[in-house]
């Protein structure tokens, strides 16, 4: 936007605008998949409008960790609909004899894209802020657990574990200029150094305060 004659701060606004709107229909996106529209859009409206985010925005001024609420639906919409499409090609397997190889790989068509989108996420979340990454790593791997218990065969389950793992992969090498240098540096920049700073114990509120306009 800079770079086409909007104004620095402007641009910044209206890149944050942006990214805000569509965390919120990614969110929107991933409710609708188990959820009728009234519930999705309410749950959308709790995202965007949930607290600790304003305060990033409005207090903090943690730019990064508010953008990256934008990649989490979306990490988390590519599994649920892996374990879709993984169910649909395990009990719709076409015959190889009549559609030849491309029939015969065309239930991992769909699969590929999207572990093909969801590394991009990855990717994208990682430059933004790698913290948010780390935590949602372990999220998601739980989340890739379920998903592959609920679709009840060990096939699908197999291939739901195969492609988030490749997803990941495949976000860090879209990354690799950026994540080996910080893997690299860490040592230089303070990471676990004492003592430990206990400063956002400040951000919480206690009971008494909690419904406090």
């Amino acid at each position: 936007l800079h770079l086409i004659g909007v104004g620095v701060l402007t641009s910044t606004r209206l890149s944050l605008a942006l990214l805000f709107g569509l965390s919120g229909v990614t969110l929107y996106a991933l409710l609708r998949s188990w959820t009728s529209l009234a519930a999705a859009v309410a749950g959308a409206a709790v995202y965007l409008l949930f607290p600790y985010r304003l305060y990033d925005l409005f207090i903090r001024g943690a730019l990064p960790e508010f953008v990256a609420f934008l990649w989490l639906p979306l990490l988390i919409l590519a599994v649920v609909q892996l374990g879709k499409r993984s169910r649909t090609g395990s009990q719709s397997a076409p015959n190889p004899t009549r559609g030849g190889i491309v029939s015969y790989f065309a239930p991992w068509r769909e699969s590929l894209l999207l572990t093909g989108a969801a590394s991009i996420a990855w990717a994208g979340l990682i430059v933004t802020l790698n913290l948010t990454a780390l935590m949602a790593g372990l999220a998601v791997a739980v989340i890739v657990l379920l998903v592959g218990v609920a679709s009840r065969s060990t096939t699908s389950a197999g291939r739901i574990f195969l492609l988030g793992a490749l997803s990941v992969l495949l976000g860090l090498l879209l990354v690799s200029w950026y994540v080996i240098p910080a893997v690299a540096d860490s040592g230089w920049v303070g990471i676990g150094s004492e003592p430990i700073s206990y400063g956002y114990l400040n951000h919480f509120t206690d009971w008494q305060t909690l419904f406090d306009w």
